[in-house]
């Protein structure tokens, strides 16, 4: 009896550690509001980041008659060069856990909020995404293995599903990529891709 006693002490201690760690997280997120009551200058945006391991996985091809068509998935996470996933401003995260530490609390409580916040972001990471999908030199193509622009049209794009991961965070990895303790959630995202041939 007072081992369940002592599991069910630790169960409820641990859920109002990690309340409490979301709560702050949710009014930063939210409302820019940092731990101490200070308001950062503006709410941080969620947006997408390129720099770290960026790869394509489940291609299918299929034959047009005008061309060809793919579907895949695009993989972004954190890797050892830099960021890539959803993220927010390095410097609004670093100052956040600078006030809130990266005890237990902090760290539950951000996960889970971030999480959340990116989930209900979706449709605004698809539009970034297809802009960088746009640009010349992110062509879907050239991360398929094409590269002969002289007889292909620049693909026509479509985002489909986002799926997102655990929320990455290591304030032991000070490297991410200056030194500061960022937030980053991987996302897997499947792409439409249609090139035609040039006439």
């Amino acid at each position: 009896m007072k081992k369940l006693e002592k599991a069910l002490g630790n169960l409820i201690e641990g859920i109002l550690v990690e309340s409490k760690g979301s709560d702050q997280a949710k009014l930063f997120l939210d409302k820019g509001i940092m731990p101490d009551g200070e308001k950062w200058p503006r709410r941080p945006d969620i947006f997408v980041g390129f720099d770290g391991d960026v790869s394509v996985s489940g291609i299918k091809r299929t034959d047009t008659k005008k061309g060809v068509s793919f579907v895949f998935d695009l993989v972004l996470k954190p890797g050892s060069g830099g960021g890539a996933g959803a993220t927010i401003e390095a410097a609004a995260s670093n100052h956040f856990f600078n006030l809130a530490g990266t005890g237990k609390s902090a760290l539950a409580g951000m996960r889970a909020a971030f999480l959340s916040a990116v989930k209900k972001d979706t449709k605004n990471l698809g539009k970034q995404l297809h802009r960088w999908l746009s640009v010349p030199d992110n062509w879907v193509h050239r991360l398929v293995g094409w590269e002969d622009r002289k007889n292909w049209t620049k693909p026509a794009v479509r985002i489909g599903a986002i799926k997102t991961s655990g929320t990455m965070i290591d304030p032991t990895r000070r490297k991410w990529p200056s030194g500061r303790t960022e937030i980053w959630v991987p996302l897997t995202v499947t792409i439409y891709a249609e090139m035609k041939k040039k006439a």
